[in-house]
């Protein structure tokens, strides 16, 4: 999760950096294709969040992941 926060603050220096540039003759401008960056590091975390509560709820009514369940391990 912390290289996510990175990866999130770096793209939002980015973003910053590219408003220096604001160019408004292209179909899509680099400050929005910047913005790809933060939102998929926070995609990524709020992807980590949910796993990791699914995997707490399993560990808490001492069940086995259905994952595990059909791998054979």
């Amino acid at each position: 999760m912390f290289v996510l926060i990175l990866l999130i603050r770096s793209g939002l220096h980015n973003i910053d950096n590219e408003k220096q540039f604001l160019q408004e003759d292209k179909l899509i401008s680099r400050v929005r294709i910047a913005w790809l960056i933060p939102i998929g590091g926070a995609l990524m975390i709020l992807h980590l969040v949910l796993h990791t509560i699914i995997d707490a709820d399993y560990i808490a009514r001492h069940k086995t992941p259905p994952e595990r369940m059909r791998s054979g391990h």
